[in-house]
């Protein structure tokens, strides 16, 4: 991992790193005290979404991602109304199930072991996300 003196300069380590670009940012949130950061990327079967956490140690940042992508959309299959889900661990040991898929709707609810929710949508990419702690 190569650290940081900003949050901002760690991403763009990630964006870089990734081979993505700027744009294929779909989310930077803060769950149980974690700052996560969702991605899609166009991979060889087809379109694939990626977690990545911030680590912050003794005021730097680095980019963390523990997963592979995870492909929410194959090549040849219809755009809209796919699920997966998948763990991710952080550098520091917490763990979050992510939620995600493609949508052509603003208004959608997906169920967790923890109930019904609703995702947030990246509207321009047509993917939904929501992020919860792992169930235990």
């Amino acid at each position: 991992m190569q650290w940081f003196k900003t949050e901002n300069e760690a991403i763009n380590d990630g964006i870089e790193k990734e081979e993505i670009k700027k744009e294929d940012l779909l989310e930077k949130t803060t769950v149980n005290g974690e700052t996560i950061v969702l991605f899609q990327k166009n991979v060889e079967n087809g379109l694939a979404v990626g977690a990545a956490t911030i680590s912050k140690e003794n005021h730097q940042f680095a980019w963390y991602r523990s997963n592979p992508y995870t492909v929410i959309q194959k090549n040849n299959s219809p755009k809209y109304h796919t699920q997966v889900s998948w763990n991710i661990r952080a550098k520091s040991g917490k763990e979050f199930t992510v939620y995600s898929g493609t949508t052509n709707t603003s208004n959608i609810r997906i169920t967790t072991p923890h109930g019904d929710v609703t995702p947030k949508i990246h509207k321009e990419a047509g993917i939904y996300f929501y992020i919860e702690n792992a169930k235990k």
